[in-house]
């Protein structure tokens, strides 16, 4: 079964870079997901990692920049206040940092430079997290909020 080798590989890898434990990473990054490919293992890692912080970049991107082709973008960005813009700035600045410090690893990467970004992006992950989940929330609290406004909405 994939999993498990994909569970073995990275309790290798865990004991020799002292990585993160695998129920903790694999919670946060869903790595068992992973299809094991003739890439380095940790590499491999390094990249669903990172896709992760790109995808909540992308998203965090349309709220200091909204999209004015997309209905959608423009309606959540209504759901945040001033405040709550300055906390998806300062998110997008991290997760970026993060996502670009692993397309660099695409060029120079060794397995400890893999490891040491693994760490550094589960560490800066923790921290981000509770905040992250705020904004999901303010998303998710402003589409209940449109629900209640109206059923329905004619835009002809």
């Amino acid at each position: 079964m994939e999993t498990d080798k994909i569970h073995q590989a990275y309790q290798k890898a865990e004991k020799k870079h002292k990585l993160p434990s695998w129920n903790a990473i694999n919670g946060e990054f869903e790595l068992s997901a992973l299809e094991l490919e003739d890439l380095p293992f940790l590499k491999q890692v390094r990249r669903a990692i990172a896709e992760k912080m790109g995808s909540y970049a992308t998203l965090l991107e349309s709220y200091i920049q909204p999209n004015p082709g997309s209905f959608i973008n423009l309606e959540e960005t209504k759901f945040f206040n001033e405040e709550d813009l300055q906390l998806i700035y300062e998110l997008l600045k991290e997760l970026m940092y993060l996502e670009r410090s692993s397309t660099h690893l695409d060029f120079t990467s060794e397995e400890k430079d893999d490891a040491a970004y693994i760490n550094e992006s589960y560490t800066a992950w923790k921290k981000m997290k509770k905040d992250l989940e705020k904004v999901m929330t303010n998303l998710k609290k402003g589409w209940r909020e449109e629900l209640k406004k109206s059923k329905y909405h004619y835009f002809g």
